[in-house]
């Protein structure tokens, strides 16, 4: 009997793994965003640094490349291993705790019933934390995407900058031709005067 409830938990115990793993394979699609404003590694590194304040250096490294450097490949992956290592921990617990009140049943009615119910509380649990997880990943989302605008809008005030300055050297050289212009004048006007004082005095001497 004993041997028979032990399968039947396996077997049940399988299942909810797959549905767990199907439940928590989560994929982004942005990013094309996040590389846009993150090109090499380092700066890669220093954003998980500010997602990821409490992990190693390494296990940040490791992330970036297994990913090929892809930033958001990268977060995804370690959200991925903590939701797997929340997810690990709470079946630990649950499974030490079927276990220890399996130990009392007297039926095999009353063990189905105490496992359906440890399953039921299993996987809201893990529901809840790749619920908790989604909302993490679309609050960094966030955080990347204000970071990016932020970037952004420094960058068109550098190309406003610029602009302005551009137009300025243009307009320095506007006045510069007009007044070599205006000095090219002044020196025709001094040769043709120049030449009118020499020929009266030509004139006189003569």
């Amino acid at each position: 009997m004993a041997l028979e409830i032990g399968k039947r938990l396996r077997i049940n115990q399988d299942i909810e793994d797959f549905k767990c793993k199907r439940t928590l394979k989560v994929e982004t699609s942005h990013s094309s965003i996040i590389e846009f404003g993150s090109q090499s590694l380092n700066e890669n590194l220093i954003r998980l640094y500010a997602l990821f304040p409490l992990k190693g250096r390494e296990e940040l490294v490791s992330a970036l490349e297994a990913t090929y450097n892809n930033l958001d490949s990268s977060i995804s992956l370690l959200q991925k291993k903590d939701r797997d290592k929340a997810i690990d921990e709470c079946t630990y617990a649950y499974a030490a705790s079927l276990i220890q009140d399996l130990k009392s049943v007297t039926s095999i009615e009353d063990a189905s019933r105490i496992a359906q119910n440890y399953m039921k509380k299993h996987t809201s649990q893990t529901s809840d934390i790749s619920s908790s997880a989604m909302s993490s990943e679309n609050k960094d989302l966030e955080k990347q995407i204000s970071a990016l605008n932020n970037d952004i809008k420094m960058l068109k005030k550098a190309v406003l900058q610029l602009h302005r300055r551009l137009l300025e050297k243009k307009a320095s050289e506007d006045e510069y031709e007009v007044l070599y212009e205006q000095l090219k004048q002044e020196r025709y006007k001094n040769y043709a005067l120049r030449s009118q004082v020499y020929q009266s005095l030509k004139d006189f001497n003569q």
